[in-house]
């Protein structure tokens, strides 16, 4: 059995994916093929195509997001079968994704309801599960606080403004003016430009004249010592971008609660029970999705083609994507 890809031949800022083809393995003990019909693309994917990593072997097939059917099973199989509908969130050293089919293991799998799509579960992945890990997994909230979701026309602040109002907390999001009313919808109580020349006072105005109870970080650098700046004495503060800059002055004084949310990290670490726990988280997002406690993002769906999906990844760099883009499949 042989499979159609799209390969990295080369990595940089004019990258180009090429269509080629290459036999399927046969999969090796605890691991299934997976014929995939749908990947998402994520800033990740398009920022590893100009970086790439000192692991990748050239030609390399990106696409960490995707759903799909399980069409074969190695030894020792035990938690899908064949026929299953599946979808994860994958190991950024392999990816894999944009491809017709993939051999992953089984444990990283999980289910997708009757009713959703599998463009929209390749969709959730990595944007849901960062949102789910940092607000249900993550951080201690209950119904009444306030948080600020920075970037909540992204995939990621899409996601968790949605889970932010389905936990009941007051929500200030961040944007630029022609993504508010798009934001809005999604539920934000309230919606600031992030350029506004007096962000910091806006966002204070917004929390009704307290200090913030949490934040999602999802831009990082210069943003960083103003928003710990805006927590409160023991704040929660949930950053994608690392250790957050700040002055010692303004830690000591907060004393926040830092979590950092990398989801590349259970695969980094090694770690089989985190590994595991992305895909309990996935099968969490889902049934949340089915059951309407959230919907899901805009969807562009773009073709399987070189060219298609080259333009679709460049456009996720020079950020200008509301929602989601899903490479189709099949």
């Amino acid at each position: 059995m042989q499979k159609t890809a799209l390969y990295l031949k080369d990595i940089g800022k004019t990258f180009y994916l090429t269509k080629g083809m290459t036999d399927v393995p046969t999969p090796a003990p605890h691991n299934v093929i997976v014929k995939i019909k749908a990947a998402s693309i994520n800033p990740v994917d398009a920022k590893l195509a100009i970086t790439g990593h000192p692991q990748w072997k050239l030609p390399y097939i990106p696409g960490l997001d995707g759903a799909g059917e399980v069409v074969q099973t190695g030894e020792d199989v035990s938690l899908v079968t064949e026929g299953d509908a599946v979808a994860w969130h994958g190991n950024f050293l392999y990816g894999g994704a944009f491809a017709t089919h993939v051999e992953l293991p089984e444990h990283i799998l999980f289910s997708i309801p009757d009713s959703v799509s599998p463009v929209v579960a390749a969709s959730v992945p990595c944007a849901g599960l960062t949102a789910w890990l940092a607000l249900i997994h993550r951080m201690k909230l209950t119904s009444g606080m306030n948080i600020l979701i920075e970037a909540g026309s992204g995939g990621v602040g899409g996601f968790a403004i949605q889970i932010a109002k389905m936990l009941k907390l007051h929500v200030i999001t961040t944007t630029s003016p022609r993504n508010h009313t798009y934001v809005s919808k999604l539920g934000a109580d309230h919606v600031l430009n992030y350029r506004h020349p007096q962000l910091a006072n806006e966002i204070i105005h917004a929390a009704g004249g307290e200090k913030l109870d949490a934040i999602l970080d999802t831009v990082g650098y210069s943003a960083s010592p103003r928003n710990i700046s805006l927590l409160k004495h023991e704040g929660q503060y949930a950053s994608l971008l690392g250790i957050p800059h700040a002055e010692e002055a303004d830690v000591f004084k907060v004393a926040p609660t830092i979590y950092i949310i990398a989801l590349g990290g259970a695969y980094m670490s090694g770690s089989h029970e985190a590994q595991c726990r992305l895909a309990t988280m996935g099968d969490e997002l889902l049934a949340a999705l089915k059951d309407g406690s959230i919907h899901q993002l805009p969807i562009a769906e773009i073709p399987f083609t070189d060219t298609a999906v080259t333009q679709a990844m460049h456009r996720q760099l020079a950020g200008h994507v509301t929602g989601k883009q899903v490479v189709v499949i099949e």
